[in-house]
């Protein structure tokens, strides 16, 4: 199994991030206003909101057209005008990723979650749940691009964090399961894939990777018959039943037809 295969790209579309007030800045794109001395003086006039705000509307056309070295820019301008903004910061690192730029990214993602993580949490507040459910985000961010970089030991501290943070942490730990699965922890990646399954029981990967990691447990008797652990069989089923036609559905039926007798020769 190829290492890391269900980490998903970062698309930094849709982040929604806020006007501040609406249509403020129209005046600097009004096609009649073509007098350079009065097109300066309006931008005397911009406030840093109004700056803002044409900023944002110009970086959303980027994340549309996936400009992402427009948007790049465009990020830049808004850090500066509001170096504490966690969500600026990590639109910056996303937009570094889908550049291909993987330290940059790094390098944001700490600085958004150092921001972030500045926003105190509070169940029972919106904001502070965004903030929170943010980090690990980031944090599963990072294992993806650890996991480019062969820094498999990098990407588990990463996802597990991801899970520690997340509402909704089935994703984290089964990317953990995974790293783990790839570097032969057995025991470890079993418990994420059930931390995972928890989480996610409807979710077919689940199964297919908690199948996957009791089948590697399995061994050869005496009697040269192939014993995999009892819950192999399910786990393998489960699968089945949910993506009967899933990518992994043959690799699935290969494996019970060895759990249940088959030929060991080409195990």
């Amino acid at each position: 199994m190829r290492s890391g295969w269900a980490f998903a790209g970062i698309v930094a579309v849709g982040l929604g991030l806020q006007f501040y007030a609406a249509n403020s800045w129209g005046a600097w794109q009004d096609p009649k206003n073509d007098k350079g001395a009065q097109n300066k003086a309006n931008q005397d006039k911009t406030s840093p909101a109004e700056k803002e705000n044409a900023l944002i509307a110009q970086l959303q056309v980027a994340f549309q057209a996936k400009k992402w070295s427009d948007a790049e820019s465009v990020l830049s301008q808004l850090i500066a005008l509001q170096p504490k903004n966690w969500e600026y910061q990590r639109a910056f690192a996303d937009t570094e990723y889908n550049l291909e730029k993987y330290q940059e990214a790094l390098d944001a993602y700490d600085k958004a979650i150092r921001l972030a993580q500045r926003v105190t949490y509070d169940a029972t507040k919106p904001e502070a749940v965004r903030a929170r459910t943010a980090q690990s985000e980031m944090f599963s961010a990072k294992g993806g691009i650890y996991l480019r970089q062969n820094k498999n030991a990098d990407a588990i501290d990463a996802y597990a964090t991801a899970a520690e943070l997340s509402p909704t942490p089935g994703s984290a730990y089964l990317n953990l399961c995974i790293v783990q699965y790839d570097v032969g922890t057995m025991e470890a990646a079993l418990a994420a894939c059930e931390k995972a399954q928890k989480a996610d029981p409807a979710k077919a990967d689940v199964y297919y990777m908690k199948g996957s990691v009791l089948y590697a447990m399995g061994k050869i008797d005496d009697n040269n018959k192939f014993v995999a652990p009892p819950e192999t069989e399910r786990a393998l089923k489960k699968y089945l039943e949910l993506a009967p036609k899933g990518p992994h559905a043959e690799e699935v039926k290969q494996m019970l037809a060895k759990v249940n007798g088959g030929p060991q020769d080409s195990r």
